[in-house]
């Protein structure tokens, strides 16, 4: 599901939420909207993207800490960044 998101979801972290919020809350149910709300409540308070500690916080309530690094690690912005790219000497000396 994480990496379904992280390949198809853009935005910044409020678009996240979004995101989360139709996946885990509407269709797979894994979540109350009161339990969402208040997961997103307490994230919004701890510095940091709020939509990173979201997902590690579902991952850790639907699998454990292994479903927290799973959950956590594929994130939209990991799914477009580029491979890192060999350093080029500077050709201006």
């Amino acid at each position: 599901m994480a990496l379904r998101l992280g390949l198809t979801s853009f935005g910044g972290p409020i678009a996240h939420l979004g995101y989360f919020e139709r996946t885990y809350v509407r269709e797979r149910q894994w979540l109350t909207p009161d339990e969402y709300g208040g997961l997103v409540a307490l994230c919004q308070m701890v510095p940091g993207p709020a939509s990173s500690q979201v997902s590690y916080l579902i991952g850790l309530r639907r699998a454990g800490w292994s479903g927290a690094v799973a959950e956590g690690n594929v994130k939209p912005a990991h799914a477009a960044n580029a491979p890192p790219q060999p350093a080029r000497r500077n050709p201006i000396k």
